[in-house]
């Protein structure tokens, strides 16, 4: 209501100001004009744009260009520019043309030149003055029922919302009494159900001995019962008693019954078991009978299959001792010596004799006759690989020494420094001073400067193995960097070894072959290392090589710098494959002969094994995870005799990468 006052005040004043604006149009002075503007506009330039009816705020846009357009720029501190520019928003706002300001501006009376006759004039003005009069009385009473339907909303309102919170207020109290009731009925549900817990208990405190009682009704005697009637009054008497609720006399009464039962038990048992052992032993005493009759059917029918066993062994043993008797003499009659013989000749005659000698029950003077045979053609045919290879020759500087008086007083007078002998010297001067030193032939003056001699040349030797091996492995890096092909195709297809070869008598290049020929048949499925070592039977998948030229000395473990010599050839082999295939996987065995017991063979056998493997290692440039050590003991001999034999002693190397699994 005091808005609506207000308004209707400023619209009061807005009529006063379209009369001051008639007689500014109406008046022809220019002072007059601006005067009366100037006092126009003071009356409506504090009210704000909305307050204005469109036919004011028109007015107040012309009086605010005339006064702009005489370079009045301020009254009563506003500036006439923003408050133009507001006008004319408030304007655009109502949605007001351009079209319909000037239809506003047409109802003041524009600036005309003086008529003849003033008096109609004065009359249209007044007729337009009351015009405008009673449309803004209009607007007014527009105005105030808008106000008043405004109130009425808002006292509709204000009504709904205080029958909204009674509402909700008599809902809260509906609420609050229901829960009342939710608790008072949870209350009397507990009291009951702690009611009725009480009553149980007390019914379960008085159960047992209720029970009691009327266990205590079975008058029978414990002789007059059977043995299930027994064990069922035992059982029911036992339950009872656990109860701590029954009462003492009640308890003691059952416990003095339930021993009564258990002895009437006991001796009612003891009886039905001793007629029970009585039929048992007839029984028994049967069926010992009868199984004796079966077990002597069965015996004598094992004895006869048995003795037929033997004699067909026996027959098998002499047919077989009379073919190798037969073998042995049938090579003896080969007369030729070793040193006649071409060199593929001269290895199958070794090969023939070694499996001449795989023959059981031989006679002793053709077995030692072919042994004797075999050791020379042996002798011969690795010296003849050595010179062609050009490998040092096995035992030829140690027999010099021994047998030449002058080789090895020359030994013991060579005074030459380590370092300014050949590879070929330095070998050899080991060889013969460890051959001399083992053969206890020199005083034990002499015999401390020959040892000063051999452990200068054995570091030596070590220094120039292990600078050899960084000479290898830089040779293999500039190989692998080269554009050539390096790539060793490992398993090559119609390469097919069904024997082991022993290094010492092939060349390098069968040595290779061997070393990387594909499986002997077929696998079915790989295994894991575990599962390799604890499967001997797997290593003959694989083709090996022997290296039987490895002296160790008695119960030793361990090779002297002058054997590696012995390893070149297939260690710098393995370097190659590992280089260019890095997953592979070599087996070092040991081998023993049938001389000592089991385990100390096989524990020989491995530290020997493991022995080549460090040696491998140490010189040649060779990963770790390459090589496994396996240790058989006197498993796997090649000529089957209990004596020490050479061929016997030895250590082989297979390839076993197909037959392990990726794991």
């Amino acid at each position: 209501m005091e808005r609506s006052r207000s308004t209707t005040k400023i619209l009061r004043n807005a009529g006063i100001a379209f009369v001051l604006g008639a007689s500014l149009f109406g008046t022809p002075s220019f002072a007059q004009k601006e005067g009366l503007a100037r006092e126009t506009l003071e009356q409506l330039v504090s009210v704000p744009p909305s307050d204005l009816s469109d036919s004011d705020l028109a007015l107040r846009i012309q009086l605010n260009r005339r006064l702009l357009n005489d370079n009045v720029s301020e009254i009563g501190g506003i500036k006439l520019r923003n408050l133009l520019r507001a006008d004319r928003q408030e304007m655009r706002k109502r949605g007001k043309s351009e079209d319909t300001q000037q239809e506003a501006a047409a109802d003041t009376p524009a600036e005309e030149p003086q008529a003849a006759d003033e008096e109609p004039a004065a009359e249209q003005q007044n007729e337009n003055q009351r015009k405008r009069a009673e449309r803004r009385a209009a607007k007014e009473q527009a105005a105030q029922e808008k106000a008043a339907r405004e109130q009425a909303a808002r006292e509709a309102a204000a009504e709904a919302e205080r029958k909204q919170q009674e509402a909700a207020a008599a809902k809260a109290a509906a609420d609050k009494a229901a829960a009342e009731r939710a608790a008072a009925e949870q209350a009397a549900a507990e009291a009951e159900a702690k009611r009725a817990a009480e009553q149980q208990q007390s019914n379960q405190q008085q159960r047992p001995n209720r029970s009691a009682r009327q266990s205590l009704q079975d008058k029978r005697a414990s002789a007059d019962l059977n043995v299930a009637e027994l064990r069922q009054r035992i059982s029911e008497t036992e339950d009872l008693l656990k109860n701590d609720g029954i009462r003492r006399a009640l308890k003691r009464s059952l416990s003095d019954r339930v021993e009564a039962d258990r002895a009437a038990l006991e001796s009612k048992l003891a009886t039905r078991q001793d007629r029970r052992n009585d039929r048992q032993a007839e029984r028994t005493e049967t069926r010992q009978e009868r199984r004796e009759a079966r077990q002597a059917e069965r015996q004598a029918a094992r004895e006869a299959e048995l003795e037929a066993q033997r004699q067909a062994e026996r027959q098998e043993n002499r047919n077989n001792r009379q073919a190798g008797n037969q073998q042995a003499r049938r090579l003896l009659e080969d007369q030729r010596p070793a040193s006649q013989l071409g060199l593929p000749e001269l290895r199958e005659r070794v090969q023939r004799t070694r499996d001449a000698l795989q023959a059981e029950n031989m006679r002793q003077n053709l077995n030692q006759r072919l042994l004797a045979r075999l050791s020379e053609d042996r002798d011969e045919l690795r010296n003849r690989v050595a010179q062609r290879e050009g490998r040092s020759r096995d035992g030829q500087a140690r027999e010099q020494v021994l047998e030449n008086r002058n080789a090895r007083n020359e030994l013991l007078s060579d005074q030459r420094p380590s370092r300014r002998l050949g590879d070929r010297q330095l070998d050899r001067r080991i060889e013969q001073a460890s051959s001399l030193l083992e053969s206890g032939r020199i005083r034990p003056a002499v015999r401390a400067n020959l040892q000063q001699m051999l452990r200068s040349d054995r570091a030596e030797k070590r220094e120039r193995l292990l600078q050899a091996r960084e000479d290898r492995r830089r040779n293999l890096r500039r190989q692998a960097r080269q554009p050539r092909d390096f790539t060793i195709e490992l398993g090559q297809s119609g390469i097919r070894f069904n024997l082991d070869i022993v290094a010492a008598e092939e060349d390098n290049d069968t040595i290779q072959q061997q070393l990387l020929a594909a499986p002997r048949r077929e696998i079915s499925r790989q295994y894991t290392l575990n599962e390799f070592r604890q499967r001997p039977e797997l290593r003959d998948f694989m083709p090996g090589i022997e290296l039987d030229t490895i002296r160790f000395g008695s119960n030793e473990a361990f090779i002297r710098e002058e054997e590696i010599s012995n390893l070149d050839a297939i260690g710098e082999i393995i370097e190659e494959v590992v280089y260019s295939q890095p997953g592979e996987v070599f087996l070092i065995e040991g081998h023993t002969d049938a001389v000592g017991s089991d385990g100390y063979n096989y524990a020989l056998s491995e530290e020997r094994a493991l022995a080549v493997r460090e040696a491998l290692l140490d010189y040649f440039n060779i990963p770790a995870e390459s090589l496994v050590a396996i240790g058989y003991g006197e498993r796997y001999l090649r000529i089957p005799t209990p004596f020490a034999e050479q061929e016997n002693r030895r250590v082989s190397v297979r390839r076993i990468t197909p037959l392990l699994s990726s794991n």
